[in-house]
């Protein structure tokens, strides 16, 4: 017969070290790289934070991302020459398509304003977090340029390479050197995507993971104001099981995304910080109800409560905003 103890451990859990920091709602953060920028970025907007994310949009490999970096901090702006046509719209090889515009002057705005925006942002910034998804790149023929998005352009216009640990490091160790010219206080957290690039195959997924992990301990044991969080290892020990996974079974699922959130949370946190996010929550959450009556004596009360919450908390921390939900409860007021 097959005992079992129920109190014995059947989960690996990931030992998270101390950080010389704390994230507070007064600070700004700047994230940058994979969709797991986006969605942990998210999480950051909806508990009212000051942050930018992917000011270039989405970006997987690591030499694309510093590129990025680069364009801001040089000011250096886009014309029609770095833009091309195609599939009925303008694109750019180092952007993500959330830039591309059938309208050559719109694209080359949204380029050029966000290049500005994440300039001034990153002045000030406390915080850069970068996620790095990647070793591999796609170099255009033509040009030698590894891009950040191939838009589904033809594969024989590209050559695939896989990066190297001193690739990354040199182009990184320039990249953090110079964002100190400007910002000598800033904290520089790495962090690696959990997603399998499975189109790359997975033993070839595990070593592109495997240089990006080398590059990343290397450039924390070399620079005093670099660190590193593991939602790489968060995700693929103590979370591999499918249940915590999309159906394609490659992207952690919405479960995964708020634990390795609540984790996050713990360990960046201060108490009074993690206090405020659950009173902002409370608020998120009366804004997401949606009566079957606006008239009614029930929600004219929801909203008043709710507005008054929210006054309660712009007078100690005026930067939280609330534009959204504070509009949204004036306009059904009555």
């Amino acid at each position: 017969m097959l005992f079992i103890d129920l109190a014995m451990n059947l989960q690996t859990s990931v030992s998270i070290k101390h950080y010389p920091f704390k994230i507070s709602h007064q600070d700004k953060i700047i994230l940058s790289g994979s969709c797991f920028s986006e969605n942990i970025g998210g999480k950051f907007e909806q508990h009212k934070m000051q942050v930018m994310v992917n000011p270039f949009g989405i970006l997987y490999n690591p030499v694309s991302i510093a590129d990025s970096f680069d364009f801001i901090l040089s000011q250096k702006y886009f014309t029609e020459k770095d833009i091309f046509f195609h599939n009925e719209q303008w694109k750019s090889l180092y952007h993500h398509s959330f830039y591309a515009d059938a309208d050559k002057d719109l694209c080359l705005q949204k380029i050029n304003d966000n290049i500005k925006q994440a300039n001034n942002f990153l002045q000030n910034t406390n915080y850069l977090i970068i996620t790095f998804g990647s070793s591999w790149v796609y170099r255009l023929k033509e040009t030698g340029q590894i891009a950040g998005n191939c838009h589904k352009l033809p594969t024989s216009l590209f050559t695939k390479e896989l990066l190297s640990i001193e690739n990354i490091i040199e182009k990184y160790k320039l990249l953090i050197e110079n964002i100190r010219k400007i910002n000598p206080n800033l904290q520089i957290l790495f962090t690696i995507s959990p997603v399998r690039h499975a189109k790359d195959g997975f033993i070839e997924n595990q070593v592109s993971k495997s240089i990006l992990s080398l590059a990343v301990y290397q450039l924390t044991q070399e620079f005093k104001n670099v660190f590193y969080f593991p939602s790489y290892e968060i995700v693929i020990d103590e979370l591999r099981d499918y249940r915590f996974f999309e159906a394609d079974m490659l992207h952690p699922n919405t479960t995964a995304i708020n634990y390795i959130w609540e984790r996050f949370s713990n360990t960046f946190f201060s108490s009074e910080s993690q206090m405020l996010n659950h009173e902002i929550q409370k608020i998120r959450q009366m804004y997401e109800h949606r009566p079957f009556n606006i008239l009614s004596e029930s929600f004219q009360k929801h909203c008043k409560h709710a507005l008054l919450k929210i006054e309660e908390l712009l007078t100690q921390f005026p930067m939280l905003g609330f534009t959204e939900e504070k509009a949204y409860f004036q306009k059904h007021q009555k």
